[in-house]
């Protein structure tokens, strides 16, 4: 038997042994990914994926400003084919003011203030 033919069962006998491992590992990545997909119901969860409609309604808004939002690129879209699908933590974010950055932030203005206002 020559060396290529040796090397080939090898290969096809480990790769054989790891099959179920590798079946278990693809059914627990899709089992979550399809969790991760269910859109409200009695699964929801604070990553799910909502509606226009939905997220509206969080946000206090109408459903075209949630798709206007996504088609400016404020909101990233995960939805599947033609269905537009927004992560709730997401748009918690896009809501929430993030604090200034530290460029942003004048440190010797800001203790200028305060020394200001304590000597008042």
């Amino acid at each position: 038997m020559s060396l290529d033919r040796q090397l080939r069962d090898l290969l096809d006998d480990a790769l054989r042994a790891q099959l179920p491992l590798i079946r278990a590992e693809v059914e627990a990545v899709v089992r979550h990914e399809l969790d991760a997909a269910q859109v409200g119901g009695a699964h929801g969860a604070a990553g799910d994926l909502m509606t226009p409609a939905e997220a509206a309604r969080v946000a206090g808004v109408t459903a075209e400003t949630v798709r206007r939002w996504v088609r400016r690129g404020r909101l990233a879209d995960h939805g599947v084919g033609r269905g537009v699908r927004v992560r709730r933590a997401e748009l918690r974010a896009l809501n929430d003011p993030a604090p200034p950055s530290v460029e942003e932030f004048d440190l010797q203005a800001r203790v200028d203030e305060l020394l200001r206002r304590d000597a008042t």
